[in-house]
């Protein structure tokens, strides 16, 4: 009996650690000894530039592999969260990340890391299975369901889905759709995200009051996969700006689509622009309904997701349905805004901009 929880566990620790490293390790000779004998994988061997181009496209330029991407409240690398990760890591003796020049990757809270520091954790509990000490391997049980807890089963949902939709047909499909299985075979079998926390109801989320939002908090609902529930695509961002004959490109910055948002603000088009990502929305919502019905071990995240893309669909339906400002005369007023920093004068530019049209105002020309 032990000796078939100690294989299990072997086999666990080998699959998270080569999924790993195969989202961190650029295609190329290096990865022949690990891929040469799997089905769909041996091509990730080759020095095909085409392939390095589609890695790039994926996970340098496409969609981010970190954490902090999909749960901090600005959708941006945090280093706070980089110092929780690390001292996670340093209680398990996981030290990889710290060779910076081993891979291109931007902080600790990247998947691959994640998934190697998860295949340490199923080994040790192999080891202790292998050793006799049965108490040691329940304990490993424990630290693996933690682990998969606080890290794994709070974004890997998220970024899965993004990342196989971007991915489509290509080569790195088979990866994407190996460690989504994987996954839900960790989530169901350990059960981290269906026990503790807030249980959700299915109610409708309530929808905030506070419904005049400015082009820069309009972007941030949309952009933030905290906030969206998703990571909406740039397909469908591309989509919506072609709405209003915008000129915003898949190849442009996600950031600068607030520039979009406030354009389509000033000529009253904002609903337009907002329809395809509300159906983006309720799309990603439905999918994670139905996913948390088919793996029950991570149900509560899946709901939670589900939620957060439900609540935001309903707020930008709100901004697009709300009472406009009463027609007939209206007060303006002429502000100067002066900095010696252009990053700085941007910024105070859009809180402003923000802080008006809270207080149902319209900025009318930025010069």
């Amino acid at each position: 009996m032990t000796d078939d929880l100690a294989l299990l566990a072997e086999r666990r620790a080998g699959l998270a650690a080569l999924l790993g490293l195969l989202i961190l390790e650029e295609p190329g000779p290096g990865l022949q000894d690990f891929v040469e004998h799997l089905p769909g994988l041996e091509a990730l061997a080759s020095d095909d530039k085409h392939l390095r181009a589609e890695y790039a496209r994926l996970f340098l330029h496409g969609v981010p592999p970190y954490e902090s991407v999909f749960t901090s409240a600005d959708g941006q690398h945090d280093p706070a969260l980089f110092a929780e990760i690390v001292a996670h890591y340093d209680e398990v003796d996981f030290d990889e990340h710290r060779d910076t020049s081993r891979w291109r990757i931007a902080g600790p809270d990247h998947i691959g890391l994640q998934l190697r520091c998860y295949a340490r954790l199923c080994h040790a509990e192999a080891i202790a299975w292998r050793s006799g000490h049965p108490n040691d391997a329940l304990r490993a049980v424990e630290t693996e369901r933690t682990f998969l807890a606080r890290r794994l089963a709070a974004w890997s949902e998220l970024f899965l889905d993004a990342a196989r939709g971007l991915a489509g047909d290509g080569p790195y499909t088979v990866v994407l759709e190996s460690l989504a299985t994987f996954l839900d075979e960790e989530y169901d079998r350990l059960r981290p995200g269906s026990e503790g926390g807030d249980l959700l109801d299915d109610a409708p989320p309530p929808v905030p009051s506070d419904l005049r939002l400015g082009p820069f908090r309009i972007a941030a609902l949309v952009l933030v996969p905290s906030a969206a529930g998703t990571y909406i695509p740039t397909e469908v961002l591309a989509a919506s700006a072609a709405t209003i004959g915008a000129a915003w490109r898949p190849n442009d910055t996600r950031a600068s689509f607030r520039h979009t948002v406030a354009d389509a603000m000033g000529s009253n088009d904002l609903a337009t622009l907002l329809r395809p990502i509300g159906d983006e929305l309720r799309r990603a919502a439905q999918q994670h309904e139905l996913r948390s019905k088919r793996c029950p071990g991570n149900a509560t995240n899946l709901r939670r997701f589900a939620h957060a893309a439900i609540r935001t669909e309903q707020r930008l339906a709100g901004l697009t349905t709300s009472d406009s400002s009463p027609e007939g005369s209206r007060a303006t007023a002429t502000l100067s805004i002066s900095s010696r920093d252009r990053v700085a004068l941007d910024e105070l530019i859009e809180a402003v901009r923000e802080l008006v049209t809270c207080k149902g105002g319209e900025v009318l020309h930025i010069d």
